[in-house]
């Protein structure tokens, strides 16, 4: 009987062998693996710098001088204020003393500067109804910075017998 279960099985997986399909002659398809890219972070533009000119923010007056004499100021010339902005016009803040008191001049004192191709190249002027203490009768073009302070200065060429040269000396005071 051993015989015949051992008989039984070896008829039994030769018929099982016989009937398997052949697969071996099959194309074998490979899928390409799937790659899933990350997400694209896109960073919001970014403005370039705004880059200021020097002259921009508020200037107080410090010194005023006349070829090479210092022109004392009064009290209430040293508390005038220009302001340059950045969209190239300038408001000037004097104030008068003519009652001994200094009082806050509301008449229009403005102007426009515009920068040269120079570094110290400026134009700076009021403009031609303004009432400017400094600025109405000159056109300054040169402009030099050093730490907080600036100095303009120009050759008056219409006004006293020989032209002398105006210079103006600022402190910043905001920028």
């Amino acid at each position: 009987m051993k015989k015949m279960k051992f008989f039984a099985m070896a008829v039994l997986a030769v018929a099982l062998a016989a009937c398997s399909s052949d697969d071996s002659n099959a194309p074998i398809i490979v899928e390409p693996p799937v790659v899933v890219e990350p997400p694209v972070v896109v960073d919001p533009p970014v403005d370039p710098p705004v880059e200021v000119d020097a002259i921009v923010g508020s200037w107080q007056l410090e010194s005023m001088f006349f070829d090479e004499s210092n022109l004392p100021l009064t009290a209430c010339e040293r508390q005038m204020i220009v302001i340059f902005d950045q969209n190239n016009t300038l408001d000037e803040q004097a104030f008068d003393d003519t009652t001994g008191t200094c009082i806050l001049v509301t008449d229009d004192r403005k102007g426009t500067w515009e920068k040269g191709v120079e570094a110290t190249d400026y134009k700076i002027k009021a403009n031609s109804e303004s009432a400017n203490a400094f600025y109405n009768d000159a056109e300054f073009t040169q402009v030099t910075f050093e730490e907080n302070t600036m100095t303009t200065a120009t050759v008056i060429t219409d006004q006293g017998p020989r032209p002398f040269t105006m210079t103006l000396k600022y402190v910043k005071v905001t920028k």
